[in-house]
């Protein structure tokens, strides 16, 4: 699309090793000028929440109680208001079963998005539906996953 279109990307990676290939791709794109790093989980509190990161296998990184992994965490809003973020324009999300903690932490950022692309769980999806619908949203697109899951396409009405 061209930089001149988008005024800032954020990428948020909490985990430590796929943290450090995300910057060596930034950098190796050079996309830093472009695109900000962060080390932070998203989630609906603020502190330090766990991550199962089996070794070797960074696209399988999700939240978990019993995880071996400490990361610091935050509330999208919490992080947009501390840096002065008002609208979005797209609002990506793939967290691996932890979108509804991360969206009940972004109600002000999804009240500005204009659009969001999530992959969902198959067990979130209503939960998902239900959120996204009382924010505004209305799907326009939904592509099934083999998992059960989808990833799901919603604008503002």
């Amino acid at each position: 699309y061209g930089r001149a279109r988008f005024a800032a990307i954020h990428l948020f990676e909490p985990n430590p090793d796929t943290f450090a290939r995300l910057e060596r791709n930034l950098a190796a794109n050079n996309l830093g000028g472009l695109c900000t790093a962060h080390r932070v989980a998203l989630s609906d509190r603020a502190g330090t929440i766990y991550m199962e990161s089996p070794h070797g296998y960074s696209v399988l990184n999700m939240v978990s109680d019993t995880g071996t992994v400490p990361v610091a965490c935050d509330t999208l809003d919490a992080f947009a208001a501390a840096r002065g973020i008002g609208a979005v324009d797209l609002f990506k999300v793939d967290v691996e079963g932890h979108e509804m903690p991360l969206l009940r932490g972004a109600s002000r950022v999804l009240e500005s998005a204009r659009t969001l692309f999530v992959e969902v769980k198959r067990e979130c999806l209503p939960a998902f539906e239900a959120l996204a619908t009382a924010a505004g949203f209305s799907e326009t697109s939904r592509q099934p996953l083999p998992t059960g899951d989808a990833m799901v396409l919603w604008e503002r009405k």
